[in-house]
């Protein structure tokens, strides 16, 4: 990893660069409580604590530290993007061109053409995809009560979450005790290389998820061509258990279409349920 040098620039108020600099700490610490965040980036849960009340910026070490392999952030947040926020980056961005990140509804991406573009459209795309999964979870909890299902959802704020999941739901009087979500954002238009790359390593991914005959995994994406990328291994992808992937409308805030990839047992569709 490149280490960017500078001095903090005065083009952002401190104000501004601290409040951007805890938000992108809360991300990078995902559904782990930072306490655990703490431990894992070799940090005190002190200094945690003082970024997000805004009291100082971490210096580039501590920064180091929170965006290294041990610390493992969350949500995309990486090294040059916490630089960039707490003012150290040789490429300052303008005020109105920070990120909004007060309310998901309000947040907004914008960077101007430069060294750093591609890591803040990474970041752009880190976002969309809390986006999705902040208004498909809404959207879920409405389909499960239109159809009558009981259910609940599992919190994990011990940190014992399993990181390949997003939203986790407890079944009750279902054959499907457990239905798990898993968020993939793409922008819109024609899947490129890198994000077939991504489709192919997902689908690696999805062969490692715990299998039981009481487990549903839904994998829910926001892009058509995507989505179409995925129905060409319907009901003949080689994983054992309940596997679906779901379509989402941004724009209308619904799912268009729910396929099933895999059975727990081959050819038995007893245990299928569907948001659609």
């Amino acid at each position: 990893m490149s280490e960017i040098r500078g001095k903090p620039n005065n083009e952002l108020e401190l104000i501004d660069k601290r409040e951007m600099v805890a938000n992108l700490i809360r991300m990078a610490c995902g559904k782990r409580s930072f306490r655990a965040y703490a431990r894992d980036a070799g940090v005190s849960v002190t200094t945690i604590s003082r970024i997000l009340n805004g009291d100082f910026l971490p210096k580039p070490d501590t920064i180091r530290k929170l965006t290294s392999e041990e610390a493992a952030p969350q949500n995309g947040v990486t090294y040059e993007l916490l630089m960039q926020a707490a003012g150290y980056s040789p490429f300052p961005l303008k005020p109105e061109l920070m990120v909004k990140l007060g309310n998901l509804e309000d947040v907004y991406v914008e960077f101007r053409e430069s060294s750093n573009g591609r890591e803040l459209h990474h970041y752009e795309y880190c976002l969309n995809a809390k986006l999705l999964e902040k208004e498909c979870s809404s959207v879920i909890y409405t389909a499960l009560v239109e159809k009558n299902l009981m259910f609940k959802r599992i919190n994990h704020e011990d940190g014992t979450r399993r990181g390949y999941m997003d939203l986790e739901i407890e079944l009750f009087e279902n054959p499907i005790k457990t239905w798990t979500f898993i968020f993939r954002h793409m922008p819109k238009g024609r899947p490129h290389q890198m994000d077939l790359d991504r489709l192919y390593a997902m689908m690696g991914g999805a062969l490692t998820f715990p299998v039981s005959p009481e487990r549903k995994h839904t994998i829910v994406v926001d892009n058509q061509k995507l989505f179409d990328e995925w129905k060409k291994y319907e009901r003949s992808l080689s994983f054992r258990g309940e596997l679906s992937i779901a379509l989402f409308d941004f724009n209308e805030k619904e799912f268009k279409e729910e396929i099933y990839l895999s059975n727990y047992e081959l050819n038995d569709t007893s245990k299928e349920i569907y948001l659609v």
